[in-house]
């Protein structure tokens, strides 16, 4: 038996990395096929499919690396996980809503398999960048064709949304008397399929290190991040700007500290030159819906937005002052926010989750399940700080800061399955080896 195993033990592993890089290619993907499970909801994606594959190639193997992962700094972030995810699943018991209460917390259960299973792990660098990059070029084209038609590009079948120009509820921006709408992508949400091209293009980054490629590499990398520059001015999301600009500071940053990779100047130059190229032309195409988009000048749908979403900041400290230490339960904020909004004066908006991930935290698990995601977060960031010298590593460390960050200002980095996945098992995959393995002298990266 042992001998038949290692026989395939090969074979498991190769799987298992197909496995993960299939989750960075769909997370920004909202495909839900007929036939796949209806309930509960979050098992109806097809990313569900390869991160279930990990989890189960990963205990077929006996769980590679998590005894070693248990032994060195990780283990800090991985009882932070542990014991976060531990009480949100008790939430569910205190919760008056418990189906949506256990559908979240079972939810986040998943992502939190996900990321133990990649911490312990070792993927390829090369094949955790490819994965990125071709999710990248995947959805940005998609974005970029959806931005110049101004309608879908009739990919239905395979998850875009039936979104047209003039429909209730689709997210536009106006300058004047003249409207744009902003591409969804394979997304529900322009902010959100412009977080997932921050995220690549953050991972992308190691490609600027010392390293020798051939031409028609560097042709391939300075094409794949301008598409992907180009989609995500076309997305006007704001959030997912200021998520790339603040990741390239720590990118930045990181490159200064001891035994970090050094930076092909030269190409790092090209690299900038064309992004101010790019943002250039998107500003003299686009100024004046530009200058709406950020001067909140855009009227009558900017001022809604920015209302309802501190009629919600509002809702979230009454509920924290009527539950402060345990919370209403995980995923019951928008169950509960019912009978908080006929105090506001706006008692006939649609109930929703409030658009800032710690104050939703808060609201859901009391401050006993902020200290827990405060400590999981700080540690696991910390850790690799000190100890992820790796470029392509820095940049998914990057990326899932980013999308954290847009937790200020948005809820989908953490209730949403597929984001969930994508900034917990980021700071996961910037995490894999040993301290000891990532301070060593690194292989150069190539694509």
């Amino acid at each position: 038996m042992k001998f038949l195993f290692k026989r395939i033990e090969p074979l498991l592993d190769w799987l298992q990395n197909l496995a993960i890089y299939g989750v960075l290619f769909l997370a920004g993907w909202w495909w839900r096929p007929e036939g796949l499970i209806r309930q509960p909801y979050y098992l109806g994606f097809v990313v569900t499919l390869p991160v279930i594959a990990t989890l189960v190639i990963w205990s077929l193997r006996g769980f590679p690396g998590l005894g070693e992962a248990l032994q060195d700094q990780r283990r800090f972030f991985l009882l932070g996980l542990a014991l976060f995810t531990l009480w949100a699943l008790c939430s569910v018991v205190w919760s008056r809503f418990r189906d949506p209460s256990l559908t979240a917390a079972g939810q986040f259960v998943l992502v939190c398999l996900f990321t133990l299973t990649v911490t312990c792990l070792n993927t390829s660098r090369q094949g955790l960048i490819r994965a990125l990059g071709a999710g990248l070029i995947w959805q940005a084209s998609i974005v970029i064709v959806q931005f110049l038609r101004g309608q879908p590009v009739g990919l239905q079948i395979i998850g875009e949304f039936e979104i047209r120009p003039g429909g209730a509820g689709l997210s536009v921006v106006m300058a004047e008397a003249e409207r744009l709408m902003r591409p969804y992508g394979l997304t529900i949400h322009p902010n959100v399929i412009g977080g997932y091209l921050a995220v690549g293009l953050l991972a992308l980054s190691g490609w600027l290190v010392k390293d020798q490629i051939r031409r028609w590499q560097g042709a391939v990398r300075f094409v794949t991040l301008a598409v992907g520059l180009w989609a995500i001015c076309f997305t006007f999301s704001r959030s997912a700007w200021g998520a790339l600009i603040g990741g390239l500071g720590v990118v930045i940053a990181a490159s200064f500290r001891r035994g970090a990779a050094r930076i092909n100047v030269q190409r790092a130059t090209a690299a900038a030159l064309m992004g101010a190229a790019v943002f250039a032309g998107f500003v003299i195409a686009y100024g004046d819906f530009v200058l709406a988009r950020t001067t909140l000048s855009e009227g009558e749908t900017e001022l809604r937005s920015v209302v309802e979403r501190e009629v919600f900041y509002e809702i979230a400290t009454w509920m924290i002052r009527d539950q402060p230490i345990r919370g209403v339960g995980m995923g019951a904020f928008a169950w509960e926010s019912w009978k908080y909004l006929v105090r506001t004066p706006h008692p006939s908006l649609r109930p929703q989750n409030v658009h800032n991930i710690p104050l939703l935290v808060t609201a859901e698990l009391g401050f006993v399940g902020l200290s827990l995601w405060l400590f999981t977060l700080i540690s696991g960031f910390w850790s690799a700080w000190r100890t992820t010298s790796d470029p392509i590593r820095v940049g998914l460390m990057a990326g899932s800061l980013a999308l954290f960050a847009v937790g200020l200002l948005d809820f989908y980095p953490h209730a949403i399955f597929h984001f969930a996945l994508l900034s917990w098992g980021c700071l996961g995959l910037s995490l894999q080896g040993t301290p000891e393995h990532q301070i060593a002298p690194m292989e150069q990266p190539r694509l």
